[in-house]
């Protein structure tokens, strides 16, 4: 009979306080700290927010007007991978990566964490980059397919490359292996 009578008034409490709470918090705060509006907001469409956006295209300062994939590096760098290479914002300057490195298209960008930038091309491999040395890797070198489409890296710092054609990964020697499985080795790897 207890148990039944606290039941009964932990329920109707627990109730009013998950409906009530939020309410009194936004009759607390300061009209001023809160911003909403998302996408609407930074996109220009509601006024008054504080937000600005540029819309960077070939007419402004990208050398392209395809962006595949945009990563936000420790270091303060935008990396943007398009169709028609690579290329790194520092805030002010886009700069064109070679694509004699192997850098022809960008399809997926990823650091690790020794911080080395890795890039999956739409066709040509993985391109690794390491204070300014790049390291080219391919179907040739045991890759399962040179289009690459994610990149994860393991607890021992293995890279874990997904393709059109499977799964692999890359050591720390950068030597590729593959993972022997029949149903992951058919499958189109789009995010790991």
């Amino acid at each position: 009979m207890i148990k039944s009578r606290v039941k009964k008034l932990i329920l109707p409490a627990a109730l009013m306080l998950l409906f009530v709470c939020p309410f009194i918090g936004l009759l607390l705060a300061n009209a001023d700290e809160v911003m909403s509006g998302g996408g609407y907001a930074v996109t220009g469409q509601l006024s008054e927010t504080g937000y600005t956006s540029v819309v960077y295209d070939a007419n402004n300062g990208l050398p392209t007007s395809d962006a595949n994939y945009i990563y936000s590096a420790d270091d303060g760098f935008m990396w943007i991978g398009g169709y028609s290479g690579i290329f790194r914002y520092d805030g002010s300057v886009f700069e064109r990566l070679d694509a004699t490195d192997g850098l022809t298209s960008g399809r997926v960008i990823f650091e690790d964490s020794s911080n080395r930038i890795w890039v999956g091309t739409n066709d040509n491999g993985v391109v690794m980059l390491d204070n300014g040395v790049s390291t080219h890797i391919t179907y040739n070198e045991g890759l399962p397919s040179s289009s690459i489409r994610a990149f994860a890296e393991d607890n021992d710092g293995n890279i874990i490359v997904g393709s059109t054609a499977g799964i692999s990964y890359i050591d720390k020697d950068n030597i590729v292996h593959t993972i022997d499985n029949e149903e992951l080795n058919t499958k189109r790897i789009v995010r790991l």
